[in-house]
């Protein structure tokens, strides 16, 4: 009977833990598509000053700070892995967590005009109850 009750609360155990990671997950996939529904909207419309501010929002200020070195290196927008954005990638977006990093999501689209499908890896980090853009993996 003691068995049975210590592998019943270890099933238990294990699905509350799964259910908690599944929700992160969620959670992280979630403000990504937040992002880039804004982000990627301002580029036709409102500018850089807009995009900056959808930047400060949903990044880390670490990451917000290394931005013109990373931009400079990379010669493009490390959010969207290209000088310019359209607003049909928002129909092929993809969010997936990458399976073997922790923090890491593989965020891609189809770009029109090269007919090829544009990659961005980006680690993600919870600071206080929200999650933000921390970094980009090459």
């Amino acid at each position: 009977m003691k068995i049975k009750n210590i592998l019943y609360l270890f099933s238990l155990h294990v699905l509350l833990f799964a259910k908690v990671a599944h929700a992160q997950t969620d959670s992280a996939k979630l403000m990504l598509s937040n992002f880039y529904k804004a982000y990627i909207s301002t580029f036709e419309m409102d500018g850089i000053a807009a995009s900056e501010k959808i930047q400060k929002k949903y990044s880390t200020a670490k990451l917000i700070a290394s931005l013109p070195r990373i931009q400079e290196e990379m010669d493009c927008d490390p959010y969207v892995n290209a000088q310019d954005a359209d607003q049909d990638w928002l129909k092929t977006i993809r969010i997936e967590k990458d399976a073997k990093t922790p923090n890491l999501y593989n965020v891609s689209f189809f770009d029109n005009f090269e007919k090829k499908r544009r990659f961005v890896r980006l680690f993600v980090t919870k600071e206080g109850n929200k999650y933000k853009i921390s970094g980009f993996k090459s």
